[in-house]
């Protein structure tokens, strides 16, 4: 339960925040979702390695 809830924070703060600032600064929509893909694979590892 406590990872689950801790992957839906950094999606959230992810969607919420990082995602605008790299809107505001010009990113490209490939770039920025290279950059989700990679955090979703990270998040997955990590969540892995806890159990």
């Amino acid at each position: 339960m406590e990872n689950t809830f801790s992957v839906k924070m950094i999606f959230h703060f992810y969607h919420s925040v990082v995602k605008a600032e790299l809107k505001r600064r010009g990113f490209s929509k490939e770039v920025a979702k290279k950059i989700e893909e990679e955090l979703c694979d990270r998040l997955e590892v990590e969540r892995y390695e806890k159990i």
